[in-house]
């Protein structure tokens, strides 16, 4: 019928009649195009002269892509309704163009003489169209909608940034005014809704939120780029304003032609600017068949010079000062060149051919170019390395060569002399921008014994050795030079030793790397992962046979505690390991211990020869480590009798006959079904009083609870567990989470499949320090048993023991002794965890999510969850109507099974199991659904972009030092289409959906609502994955998840899935039991990693269960056997020492604004490092940002900066020296800060331990030039 936009807004009720027959559809249609009509209605601003402000302007952002050209058409729409984001413009006295403040001021009411100060909400919205419409349909329907909220709160913030016209900035303060008076206003919301201010308390830190926040941030994103006037770049970027098309022309003729030279070197010169900024890799060679004639040095010339101009020639101009440069070197440093000492030195200090100084003597012919590459390319090969150019000489010496050749790949420069051999040589590693080859480092830096790392001075040396390794308590220290095996006992005469040493220059590949990591604290066993080096203890001051033989059997308890908490070694071959060692212990030790007795016969000095049988009994002692240990048996008696080894018990719960071959007859006798228990009592009573837990723990609780702030970071501050404590206030009580779980131990696409598959049932404390409770070490098994016995004798039977142990340590508790005094310790369990599926099969709830009543924590029909947008508190479950449901005993009707029996726990009540699971619910389950049909729409509706576009970005997008692990999977067609749902991880989901806005947003227009469908998404996904949430937190994201809910159910007209429902319970649960992330699956499904690689190394599986249970309390074990006094507390790790170049140095010192503590980069005993962990995070120098301040005062916009440099101070602390970016705005179309740099503050130093839990990030430049 050829009905556009505009016509439909005219249709009749005549027109409808003939376009809707039906008189059931023709009312709904009547109704909705009725508010259509009314959202339509609003009187629309001039923007013409608004919109013909300059639009192109430079800035830099933190995670987006290009924005939107504003759409004429939609320009007031996109004033007065899209804007709602962070922004802070480049400079602090942006202001809006004259022309704006005439249009915005046209569309004043009569009403606006007020004083701002007094004015209220409803006279703010009096004045424009807009707020009329809001108080209309609030009138009318007694709530807000999506839509009304939007224009409510573009109307406010507009009318402030009018008043303000100064500095178009709204305080704090005046957020939480303006929000308290719409919910005065509008008795139906609440002014968490539309603001919560950011709240900080130690390292807990939560943002600020809320529409009026996001609609502010995006006005002042729309501000700062009309407002902006093109001007000169301030950093000099090669890539500003270069277009490919520009060069089309010329780059297709170097990639097909070779031939005229005069032409290609001028096409070559015209394009360089434009190939060095996009195609700077050794690819070229092949991509530009130029680079491959012998004239392709020259283009190397052209390019080098492009990339530093002026600086062509310099080799050439400063080669005799830099000759006598290094002559006065090598002398002074007493280098030497081994095997071609004499040869080098004399070219060096005579030379015969001028400019042969610097290059490597070859003796080759021409027929044997190609031979020397293959040989090279094999050799790297061999090492993991690639060949990088090199210089090539031909003749029939050393001292006579005729030609000289530069190698890049398999391309040979012929170049006219030695030094322009050299030249071109250099150059291609800058125009190609590739890395030096190994035999170019130099390694005649002092190497510490301890951790073989290397410094550039001696000096550097001793620091290291005075910060790191405690020099006081070093006894002897080695000389690793070359061909030097000297050691000494103290460190003067070791450092008088360095500086006489001559320093060797080699150059030999086979060399490995030394080793680039070292600790601020020698690492602990409890955080050493299974595969790591064991921590031996060697004790210096041993002086008797005795305490040899003790110190002996230590450390070969600790090799076997290591050796079997290895998950993918089984314990049959740690026998093997244990026989092989003792076998060539006693092959050379037996030759030893007959010499030293020969000696011993010969010798007529008693003294040396009792130190001799002394020396005897050690070897002899040593050759049988294992004397008491030779059979597993014993090993695992002296584990029980050193108190390191909590035995798993076998728990018969009853009988099934089972086949078994006898005397060639199959016959069926009855077999004991077991599963495997672990008492709990023991494993905290071992872990508490190991090291320094308790005491950690202990403050850590102490901590929370003297900080009186709304901010919930640990489930000790939530409401549920603060009703448990009020029963037993003069008790410590811990609380636990129990996690349930089924896995697969064989093949899942096996034959065999299922017939293995175990239940697993963990235990953690939930008042650990957030850097301790991640760790997989402080997850305990409890419980393990085969599915199939869960599903013959029921969940009360299979959890019976279990359930006892935990009403034990409910009411009786242990008794634990830490430095000789006791404590009585409690657990009470808070929550259990696991999937839905799990959950439900524990808790007696239906396992079918299509049943009638789907829900655990509601009443709603199935039907009702379709469509149901917030939760219905009538509906909750409760002590009273679970009762009676269970009397009911109709799973159609009710939705429950059978009685839960975990209810037999003393404390605990299934309807108070306040937790869910948003690994499962919203990465593996919305996002996968949603994300699929908001692709869909994007891609085979609208069209706005292709799948192989959105794949090519996915590819090629930058995910930053984070989350390059987790980059996401290609998207197929049969995903979009048929299966309606996006195959990834979780983790990769997490990724996916946190980058989508920067990979293909530029592509999106703002009006899209399957993208304001994303947009949602990913706020929800903000607030669930916090750390640290506010009350107010939780009414946002129910108000976030009503929106989502409808504006789904509008665009794709299906029905909400259960996953969806769930949705609606996380604000209640969030106020019951804290932030959803502390309580979700990932940890514990990487928990299952442990079980499965254990089975994997295996072949039987006759006892499964015992043989993973055991063996997780083997790896229990080798962590409770470190002696230190301080495993739990998490150690600095640092990467590999530097060295900056000494004008780096002074430019910090000059141009680094320090924070706390003003340090002096030269003078101070610090250490610049590639990088740092700090208790789980990770930080270093590679395009890595982190947050300075959360909230600026100014605009409420979080200050970033991109680190720079990594240093540790002489007591441990690191700091960073950061370049700081100025936050322009918050861009809630890509989900990303816009920033450029701060040309007024240069480098900014702060502490890496202050800045709180908010992970590093990285900035983005978008193909705009927009930094995010």
């Amino acid at each position: 019928e050829e009905i556009d936009k505009s016509s439909l807004l005219d249709l009749t009720e005549d027109m409808v009649k003939e376009l809707v027959p039906k008189v059931g559809q023709r009312s709904k249609f009547m109704s909705e195009l009725k508010k259509l009509k009314i959202l339509n209605s609003n009187e629309k601003l001039n923007f013409d002269e608004l919109l013909s402000a300059p639009d192109k302007y430079e800035d830099t952002v933190i995670g987006t892509n290009h924005m939107s050209e504003i759409d004429i058409s939609n320009a007031e729409f996109l004033f007065v309704n899209e804007f709602g984001s962070n922004v802070g413009s480049q400079n602090n006295n942006s202001e809006i163009p004259e022309v704006a403040k005439i249009d915005i001021l046209r569309s004043k009411s009569p009403y606006e003489t007020y004083d701002k100060v007094e004015i209220s909400i409803k006279n703010k919205l009096l004045k424009f169209h807009d707020g009329q419409m809001v108080l209309d349909y609030y009138n009318s329907a007694g709530c807000l909608n999506e839509a009304m909220r939007n224009k409510l709160c573009s109307v406010i913030i507009k009318d402030e940034l009018v008043q303000n016209d100064n500095c178009k900035k709204i305080s704090r303060a005046r957020f939480i005014t303006l929000a308290k008076g719409i919910e005065e206003l509008f008795t139906s919301e609440t002014q968490y809704t539309y603001f919560i201010p950011y709240t900080k308390e130690g390292n807990s830190v939560s943002p600020n939120r809320g529409k009026l926040y996001d609609k502010y941030c995006n006005i002042k994103r729309d501000i700062h780029k009309i407002s902006l006037k093109p001007k000169l770049a301030i950093v000099k970027d090669i890539s500003i304003g270069l277009n490919e098309k520009d060069f089309e022309e010329s780059l297709n003729w170097l990639k097909h032609n070779t031939n005229p030279d005069n032409q290609l070197l001028q096409f070559w010169k015209e394009t360089a600017s434009y190939r060095l900024n996009k195609e700077r890799d050794i690819n070229c060679l092949t991509k530009y068949p130029g680079l491959s004639k012998p004239v392709g040095h020259l283009l190397i010339d052209i390019d080098f010079e492009e990339l530093y101009p002026n600086k062509g020639m310099s080799l050439f101009n400063k080669f005799d000062f830099f000759k006598q440069k290094l002559k006065i070197y090598i002398q002074r440093n007493k280098i030497s060149f081994g095997a071609k000492d004499t040869i080098l030195k004399n070219e060096l200090m005579n030379p015969r051919i001028p400019g042969n100084n610097l290059t490597k003597l070859s003796n080759h012919n021409a027929n044997e170019l190609k031979t020397i590459q293959s040989d090279k390319v094999e050799k790297a090969f061999n090492y993991g390395l690639t060949v990088q150019p090199y210089i090539v000489f031909i003749g029939s010496d050393e001292e006579n060569y005729t030609d000289c050749f530069t190698v890049v790949n398999d391309t040979h420069y012929k170049l006219e002399t030695p030094v322009k051999a050299l030249d071109i040589c250099f150059k291609s590693f800058h125009t190609f921008n590739l890395k030096y080859p190994p035999e170019a480092e130099q390694i005649c830096m002092p190497k510490c014994f301890l951790c073989f790392e290397q410094f550039m001075a001696i000096s550097h040396l001793m620091i290291h050795l005075n910060i790191f390794h405690n020099v006081n308590n070093i006894i002897e220290f080695k000389c690793l030079e070359l061909n030097c095996f000297r050691s000494f006992s103290n460190l003067n005469s070791f450092k008088k030793h360095l500086n006489d040493h001559p320093i060797n220059l080699i150059c030999n590949n086979s060399d490995k790397a030394v080793n680039t990591y070292c600790e601020l604290i020698p690492p602990d066993v409890s955080n050493i992962p299974s595969n790591s080096n064991i921590l031996i203890n060697v004790n210096q001051n041993i002086e008797s046979i005795d305490d040899i033989k003790k110190q002996i059997y230590q450390n070969s308890i600790a090799l076997i505690s290591k050796w079997y908490s290895y998950s993918g070694l089984p314990r049959k071959t740690v026998q093997q390991l244990i026989d092989d060692l003792l076998e060539f212990n006693s092959m050379f030790l037996s030759i030893l211990k007959e010499k030293i007795s020969r000696v011993i016969s010969l010798c007529n000095d008693d003294n040396i020869g009792n130190e001799l049988s002394q020396i005897k009994d050690i070897i002899l002692n040593f050759g049988s480590p294992f004397e008491s240990m030779q059979t597993e048996y014993l090993r695992l008696q002296t584990l029980d009798e050193q108190g390191l080894l909590v035995r798993p018990e076998e728990v018969s719960i009853g009988y099934r006959l089972n086949d078994r071959l006898c005397n060639g007859r199959v016959v069926l006798e009855p077999r004991a079904d077991k599963i495997s228990v672990i008492p709990l009592r023991l494993v905290f009573k071992k872990f508490l009083e190991h090291s320094n837990m308790f005491e950690i723990i202990l403050n850590y609780i102490s901590y929370l609870k003297t900080t009186e702030s709304e901010l919930i970071s640990s489930f000790i501050q939530s409401q549920l567990w603060k009703e448990k404590l009020r029963i037993n206030q003069n008790k410590i009580i811990l609380p636990l989470f129990l996690y349930f779980d089924d896995f697969e131990v064989n093949n899942p696409l096996g034959s065999h499949a299922g017939s293995q598959k175990l239940g697993a049932v963990y235990v953690s404390l939930s008042c650990l320090p957030p850097e301790l409770s991640s760790s997989l070490n402080n997850i305990f098994l409890a419980s393990l048993f085969k599915s199939d016995d869960k599903k013959y004798y029921g969940n009360r039977i299979i959890f019976y023991n279990l359930i006892t142990e935990l009403n034990y340590l409910e009411e009786t508790g242990i008794t634990i002794t830490i430095k000789n005094v006791s404590h009585q310790i409690y657990f009470s369990l808070g929550l259990i965890l696991g999937d839905n599926l799990g959950l439900h099969s524990i808790l007696g709830f239906s396992e079918n999510f299509i049943a009638r009543y789907p829900c655990r924590f509601c009443k709603c029909s199935k039907t009702e969850c379709h469509s149901q947008l917030k939760q219905n508190d009538n509906c909750l479950r409760n002590l009273n109507n679970y009762n009676a449901d269970v009397i009911t005993n109709d799973s159609s009707l009710t939705g429950i099974k059978e009685m839960c029996t975990w209810n037999d726990v003393h404390s605990f009540s299934v309807v108070n199991n306040f937790s869910v699971d948003i690994m499962h619910d919203l990465l593996e389950g919305v996002f996968k659904y949603d994300l699929a049909l908001i692709l869909n729409h994007l891609i085979y509706y609208s069209k706005y972009i292709s799948l192989e576009n959105l794949n090519n970005r996915i590819e090629t997008f930058n995910y930053g030092p984070v989350d390059i692990r987790n980059r996401p999977t290609l998207i197929t067609e049969d995903n979009l289409k048929r299966q309606k749902t996006i195959k990834m991880t979780a983790s990769e989901m997490l990724c996916f959906s946190r980058y989508l806005g920067l990979i293909i947003g530029d592509l999106i227009p703002s009006s899209s609502q399957a993208w304001s469908l994303y947009l949602l998404l990913k706020q929800i996904l903000d607030i669930t994955l916090s750390k640290s949430v506010r009350p107010g937190d939780a009414i946002l994201l129910k108000t976030l998840i009503s929106d989502h809910h409808e504006l789904y159910l509008k665009l794709f007209n299906v029905h909400l899935k259960p996953k969806h429902h769930h949705m609606v319970h996380y604000p209640f649960i969030i106020e019951k039991s804290g932030p959803l992330s502390l309580f979700w699956s990932m940890r514990f499904e990487a928990k299952h990693k442990e079980l499965k690689d254990t089975a994997n190394s295996i072949t039987s599986r006759k006892n499964i269960v015992y043989t993973l249970s055991l063996k997780q309390q083997l790896q229990l074990a080798f962590i409770l056997s470190s002696p230190k006094s301080d495993v739990y507390t998490i150690p600095i790790k640092i990467g590999k020492i530097i060295k900056l170049p000494q004008h780096k140095l002074e430019m910090y010192n000059t141009k680094t604004q320090f924070v706390s503590i003003p340090f002096n980069c030269i003078s101070d005993k610090s250490m610049f490092v590639t990088w740092v962990n700090i208790k789980g995070t990770m930080y270093n120098t590679k395009n890595m940002s982190i947050i300075i301040n959360v909230s600026d005062e100014d605009n409420l916009l979080p200050t970033f900066g991109l680190i720079k440099s990594i240093f540790i101070t002489d007591n441990n602390k690191p700091y960073a020296i950061v370049k700081l970016f100025i936050t322009n705005y918050f861009d809630e179309h890509y989900q990303a800060f816009n920033v450029s740099f701060n040309h007024v503050t240069d480098f900014s130093c702060v502490s890496l331990e202050d800045i709180g839990n908010i992970n590093p990030t990285h900035h983005v430049v978008l193909s705009n030039d927009m930094n995010n």
